[in-house]
């Protein structure tokens, strides 16, 4: 019998399997890390919006100790599902989720001056930028907070 000359695989070299699981698997924790961030951030900024503008808010009532809550709860549980990260990839996901909400926040409140709706800019702007300025100051500490508190009581 005639055995057969096998050619050397060119991908399997250049790709090895456990190199494209991980891959995969690293993908996979950035769409999850990702999912997560946007959702802090979401809730985040809606509780917020829901305070600065209560006629257009689907919740009935948003006290202000509801908005120092939320956002402490929201990256508390951020912190907890990221159990498997550093601090340090702990921390930097609370920053997007910070960034993101605090983006989020901006564009609803100065959506009338990008679409060209609003009559009167000087009053606008100020009394915008004003909420802004609230949002960034009170969500930035406390997301933080619950973030590194999250991540240290799910290691103990």
């Amino acid at each position: 019998m005639k055995s057969r000359m096998k050619f050397p695989d060119i991908y399997s070299r250049l790709w090895p399997r456990k190199k494209l699981e991980d891959i995969r698997n690293r993908k996979t924790d950035y769409m999850i890390r990702a999912a997560l961030i946007a959702g802090t951030a979401l809730i985040d900024a809606a509780v917020f919006l829901a305070m600065v503008l209560p006629d257009l808010a689907p919740m009935p009532s948003v006290t202000s100790g509801l908005v120092f809550m939320i956002p402490v709860g929201t990256g508390l549980l951020l912190g907890l599902l990221l159990t498997a990260e550093s601090y340090k990839i702990r921390a930097i996901s609370g920053l997007y989720a910070i960034i993101l909400s605090c983006t989020i926040v901006f564009l609803t409140l100065y959506w009338p001056i990008l679409s060209g709706v609003a009559s009167d800019f000087g009053f606008y702007i100020l009394w915008s930028m004003k909420w802004i300025m609230i949002a960034a100051i009170i969500i930035t500490p406390t997301t933080l907070m619950g973030v590194l508190i999250g991540g240290s009581t799910a290691e103990y």
